[in-house]
């Protein structure tokens, strides 16, 4: 029932920034006596050297000058400081006082990693595991997200869990996945406990049990980890782990919404279009599907470009409704495809009528499943228009959706069937029977 992915614990929640994190109790220790005492008594101790390099980082102490911060780390990283090695690293991964390079990044955060530094194991994994990455090695990913967890990371954890549940570096394993995001989980990580939401819900590694899932999506949720948020907004509207609950699912959707979740702001736009969980509310529900448009939600693209192509709710616009259909299309939402066809076909929206464009947009859709656009299809193959006429294909793609429960669909085939032979009604099923497979196995 659940249909939610594992989130990867990265850059947005948890990835090479967190290196930034890890440096406070570095520069904290490092304004320390003994380190006050280090520059005066030795001006080779690689400590006293980090202590200069930390303060041009920061600005805490010194003029903050990134340059100079990196001289200074780098005497200190050259001596062994791990502290330091780790920073360089990190300067190197983020272009702080030198050019961003990745080779170098690792090179440091290894030497770092190798002396124990749990963070610069966590960020040497995401820059082997970074994908399309010139040091992209999944295997050696997770061989560090495994020492940085082992030695406490919760994001390591989530991440190499995440691994274990996609067999991406490791041999796929969804007990090892569920069992990493629980030790990750049960530390309070809120990554961990959306992921662990999502295997329990979908008995991926552990027993199916959907009130425990969203027991977790709560946990996640009330720190304010938004596909929680959506994920709990959903269980109350689907009633899945808990009874059905409209209000609840909308309260849930709109925090969801509010912090940027476009799925979230698709669903409660339609709340407050059917009235649903309170009172029925058509501003509020155009505002929430405007906003989910804008941040790129497909199916509140097509809903909205719907209602500027009738005039329902809006002002009639034939150039919002291309552009917003188009940007919905070019996603891949199949009703977006098929209205683009029509467009074409018929000349409507301001756009030229185009038989060849129709037809790219009809088989877009019809090969997705969409039962209009096959039988559209069908029947350009049916007049000949955009394509060669050929009424084996036609009647190949009427029986497609006329499957479906298209009943023009149906007409229309027995039509094209009076005018074959049945050797060739013979081709159009089995060429049907393939297309419908070749459709399911998308």
């Amino acid at each position: 029932m659940w249909r939610g992915c594992v989130v990867r614990s990265g850059l947005e929640h948890a990835g090479r920034c967190a290196g930034a994190a890890v440096l406070v109790p570095v520069l904290l220790a490092a304004l320390c006596a003994p380190h006050r005492a280090a520059l005066a008594s030795d001006p080779l101790d690689p400590r006293a050297q980090r202590l200069i390099g930390d303060r041009h980082y920061t600005g805490r102490g010194a003029v903050k000058d990134y340059v100079k911060a990196f001289e200074w780390l780098l005497l200190a990283a050259r001596r062994g400081d791990a502290a330091a090695q780790f920073h360089v690293g990190y300067m190197y991964d983020n272009a702080q006082g030198v050019p961003r390079s990745p080779t170098e990044a690792a090179r440091w955060y290894r030497l770092a990693a190798e002396q124990g530094a749990v963070e610069a194991q966590f960020n040497l994994a995401l820059l082997h595991g970074a994908p399309g990455g010139a040091l992209r090695d999944d295997a050696e990913a997770a061989r560090w997200f495994r020492r940085a967890a082992m030695r406490g990371s919760l994001p390591a954890r989530v991440n190499l869990g995440v691994m274990y549940f996609t067999g991406v570096g490791v041999r796929r394993n969804r007990v090892d996945a569920a069992e990493w995001f629980r030790r990750a989980a049960e530390r309070g990580n809120p990554v961990a406990q959306f992921n662990l939401g999502i295997v329990h819900g979908g008995g991926h590694g552990v027993p199916r049990d959907d009130a425990e899932a969203v027991e977790w999506f709560r946990r996640s949720a009330r720190q304010e980890f938004v596909p929680a948020l959506h994920a709990l907004g959903a269980a109350y509207d689907r009633g899945v782990g808990v009874a059905v609950d409209r209000a609840q699912a909308a309260q849930w959707y709109r925090l969801a919404a509010e912090r940027g979740s476009a799925r979230a702001q698709f669903r409660l736009a339609a709340l407050y279009g059917g009235g649903e969980g309170g009172q029925r509310d058509d501003a509020e529900a155009a505002r929430w599907l405007r906003q989910a448009a804008e941040r790129g939600n497909p199916p509140a693209q097509f809903n909205l470009g719907s209602m500027y192509d009738n005039g329902e709710g809006v002002a009639e616009s034939d150039a919002e409704a291309v552009r917003l259909y188009r940007a919905a299309a070019a996603q891949g939402h199949r009703g977006a495809q098929n209205a683009l066809g029509i467009m074409y076909d018929t000349g409507a929206g301001g756009l030229p009528e185009d038989d060849r464009e129709a037809v790219r947009w009809y088989r877009a859709a019809a090969e997705q499943g969409d039962m209009r656009a096959q039988s559209n299809l069908a029947a350009m193959y049916d007049s000949g228009r955009g394509v060669a006429e050929d009424d084996v294909r036609a009647y190949a793609w009427y029986n497609l959706a006329a499957d479906r429960g298209n009943r023009e669909a149906a007409k229309l085939r027995a039509a094209v069937g009076s005018r074959l032979r049945a050797a060739n009604i013979v081709r159009a099923q089995r060429l049907s029977r393939a297309l419908g497979r070749r459709i399911r196995a998308r």
